[in-house]
């Protein structure tokens, strides 16, 4: 019997997002706290964070699900071509056991550091490859994980990404960022949702997790 997505309900789907969530949170914290400075690369940071999602030990509970960097996404076999790189592709049991290849999410990574190239850069080569279609979002729901590197006013910072957003993409955008929880110095989590063309509407979570005190150097 093959498996459809609407056999699921909003609850099991909002349930795995909370799940991947607070593992994201609570390997971020590790990260910081084990005090291993990691470079300010994109790719070196989500390598690293990588490592603590899979990590089970005392601290860490044993998850129905797998972390995996850097996995090709929509290969198109006719072109020998992807259609792009996921920074982070979260498969559950059904993707795991082989009876849906389609039952994982993504967590697309970005650095930010206060800037607007940086913004810019969470907009156009971010939150756009799931409005274009160039990423999968089979339970309509995706995470998008900026890395604080440097000390930031996350809500200035924020609005800022709103107004790139809007200047670019103002007809997908059903909602904005909006904040949903915060600390006064580790995280901030937001969530925006979109319109998509013959598709059911996309709703991205954001994580801004402040890194800045393990970062070595500026990016070359």
């Amino acid at each position: 019997m093959g498996f459809n997505i609407s056999d699921l309900n909003i609850e099991f789907i909002n349930n795995n997002i909370e799940v991947i969530i607070d593992r994201i949170l609570c390997c971020s914290q590790a990260m910081v706290d084990d005090k291993n400075m990691v470079e300010n690369k994109e790719n070196k940071i989500t390598s690293r964070l990588c490592k603590y999602l899979n990590k089970n030990n005392e601290n860490f509970s044993k998850l129905p699900f797998r972390f995996e960097k850097q996995q090709s996404e929509n290969y198109n076999e006719a072109f020998d071509t992807d259609a792009g790189i996921i920074d982070i592709k979260v498969m559950g049991t059904m993707y795991l056991s082989n009876r849906n290849d389609n039952d994982y999410y993504i967590i697309e990574c970005k650095r930010i550091d206060g800037t607007r190239t940086l913004n810019r850069k969470y907009i156009v080569e971010g939150i756009s490859r799931f409005l274009s279609g160039q990423y999968t979002s089979y339970y309509n729901k995706n995470i998008m994980l900026g890395f604080i590197v440097k000390g930031v006013d996350i809500q200035k910072n924020t609005n800022d990404i709103n107004e790139i957003q809007d200047k670019n993409f103002n007809n997908y955008v059903k909602e904005k960022l909006t904040l949903l929880k915060k600390t006064e110095t580790k995280f901030w989590i937001y969530s925006s949702s979109y319109y998509l063309k013959n598709k059911p509407d996309l709703e991205l979570r954001h994580i801004f997790y402040n890194f800045s005190s393990i970062i070595t150097c500026d990016a070359k």
